[in-house]
Order: structure tokens, then sequence, then C-alpha cells
């Protein structure tokens, strides 16, 4: 009884595979020529590595620390965060009254920018940080107080 070509290249597809499934564990950890392990990894720390320490801290430019600004001001700098979202709280007496996000870089530090308006004058905390996301609480976070006055 002949055999369809087709079933014919089954059989063989089928038993290459069964070989390659044999003869790949069996040739894993071995030796090559020049005497390394295929499977062996060289000169890697096991030093764990910060994200912070690859993407570098989030710098605000503007406003500076102790500044008095008017009760719209605009809030620069530049950063490299997790899909490059930058989080931030306007803070007052230590509670956040006013928060939102923007962009800054990803890969890379980029800059970024938002305004605020503050709601009285007074003395602020402005935070701007990585967010952990459904973690809550921080990543690389930075703080500048500023003075919002009418006459700034």
């Amino acid at each position: 009884m002949a055999v369809a070509p087709d079933a014919r290249r089954r059989r063989i597809a089928v038993i290459a595979f069964a070989f390659l499934m044999l003869a790949a564990p069996a040739s894993c950890g071995k030796n090559l020529p020049d005497n390394n392990s295929a499977t062996k990894t060289h000169n890697v720390s096991n030093e764990k590595i910060s994200a912070a320490a690859i993407n570098g801290p989030i710098v605000i430019d503007t406003p500076s620390n102790g500044m008095h600004v008017g009760n719209q001001f605009w809030v620069t700098g530049s950063s490299a965060t997790f899909e490059g979202i930058v989080s931030w709280e306007l803070r007052y007496g230590g509670q956040a009254i006013d928060s939102g996000t923007t962009r800054g870089g990803e890969t890379e530090a980029a800059p970024f920018q938002f305004s605020i308006v503050a709601p009285a004058p007074g003395k602020y905390e402005i935070a701007v940080f990585e967010s952990k996301g459904v973690y809550g609480g921080y990543g690389k976070l930075t703080v500048r107080e500023v003075t919002v006055d009418p006459a700034a």
C-alpha cells in the first residue's frame, strides 16, 4: 500500500522533531571546543541595580527651594520614569490638596512641566515623584518648598 506524500512528510517531520527533543537536552551544559560551557554566563554581577540608578533622579529646575511665587506658577524639570509618567502633589500642612500627572522621559531624562494654582497665600510643598502604581507610595521623590505670595 502506497503512502500519500503529505502523510510521508508528516512522518518525517515527527521523526525529526523526536530526534531533536532527545538530542537537545543531551548537549546542554557540554563544553565547547574552547573549553567553555555553552550555558555558562561570564562576568555577571549579582549586585542589584535600582531603577533610580539606571534612570537617574527627578530634577525640579523651577521653582527653586524656598522661592516666593504667585498663586499660579509653573514647575519645570526633567525625569526618566516608568512609562514616562511623572506624578505631582501640592501639599499644605503635610496634606496633598491638589495632584496630577505629566510626561517626562521614559528611558532617558526628558523635560517636563506643569502649572499649579494655589488656593491661598502660604507655605506649600511641591512633591514630584514616580508613583508605585497599584501598590501605592513613591518611587523617586523630589520635594520643593515654596511660599505663595500674591505680590511675587
